[in-house]
């Protein structure tokens, strides 16, 4: 039995993957109830009766030379110390983005539902946004000659935000009053939500308050248009760089629950993503979908073994 692991912004899930059984063993942690990945990983392996194995693990940030890159994200992500402290025979880690498109292919129908219909579909480049406590970008192109996708990571959620409305303009305002961080990566995501709610209004709401409201209240449904505004404009900026009639696959945690799916077909998604696009742009051709199966990036982790 194999480990994989999505090791997210505030939560790692874990479970085990073989070839007869595929993925099975399900457990969910928060990232701060441990000192370090070795100590969560140690506790999955005591609730499964583990004394070994392997290990492959998605993690929020871009993996250099086998390694994640981003100091900030460090949980203790040191391979030689990790396998001295679990047992582990080998352990590799892979960015979390790859591993939510690699699952594309493999989803099943019921796990994806349409957000913006196209005018018609072709194969081609896919693309995983997968929206979590930030925002991470892959994308997948298909090699004819091999019968499969090959899959690429991307920073495509630190791109600088660029407003398309005077409601946009007035968020860049408050944001360079505020601090330097400009990314989409920080307006289109879980913590995203959250921040607008304080730029807006000086206050703070938790993004899960949010969207489970009723909308009863008038902030949080002012909040949630202006992020389906923002989601539909960076969508398109997606979409122009790297024109994926596969589709646009939108993944993670923030998005997968049927309610959330519902309202953001209510905001103004669609106008900012067809915005400034004639009518025969290739952007009206590209299906934009939601993932409804939070565990994407495990099921992408175990068609690696």
């Amino acid at each position: 039995m194999n480990i994989i692991g999505d090791i997210g912004g505030t939560k790692a899930r874990f479970a085990l993957v073989d070839k007869k059984d595929g993925i099975c063993c399900r457990q969910t942690y928060y990232k701060a109830e441990f000192e370090n990945i070795s100590e969560a990983l140690r506790r999955f392996m005591q609730y499964n009766n583990l004394r070994g194995g392997r290990a492959l693990l998605a993690v929020n940030a871009p993996v250099v030379n086998g390694l994640p890159a981003k100091k900030s994200n460090d949980w203790g992500y040191n391979p030689e110390k990790i396998k001295a402290e679990t047992n582990l025979k080998d352990i590799s880690f892979i960015n979390d983005g790859i591993a939510h498109a690699m699952a594309i292919p493999w989803l099943r129908r019921e796990d994806i539902f349409p957000l913006y219909p196209a005018d018609s579909e072709a194969q081609g480049t896919i693309v995983s946004v997968s929206i979590g406590t930030e925002v991470g970008v892959a994308y997948g192109i298909y090699n004819s000659a091999r019968g499969r996708y090959d899959f690429y990571p991307s920073e495509g959620g630190s791109q600088f935000f660029s407003p398309a409305s005077p409601d946009h303009i007035e968020i860049l305002c408050r944001i360079l009053e505020a601090d330097t961080s400009l990314a989409w990566n920080h307006l289109t995501s879980g913590s995203g939500i959250s921040r607008l709610y304080n730029l807006l209004y000086n206050d703070n709401c938790s993004a899960s308050e949010i969207m489970s409201a009723q909308f009863e209240n008038g902030r949080f449904y002012k909040v949630f248009e202006i992020f389906g505004e923002l989601l539909g404009a960076f969508i398109h900026n997606i979409a122009c760089m790297l024109l994926p009639f596969g589709g646009i696959y939108l993944t993670g945690g923030v998005l997968s629950r049927p309610e959330v799916l519902s309202r953001l077909r209510q905001t103004p998604f669609k106008h900012f993503y067809e915005l400034g696009t004639p009518a025969d742009s290739p952007l009206r051709r590209l299906p934009v979908r939601i993932v409804s199966n939070d565990s994407s990036a495990l099921i992408g982790l175990a068609h690696c073994f």
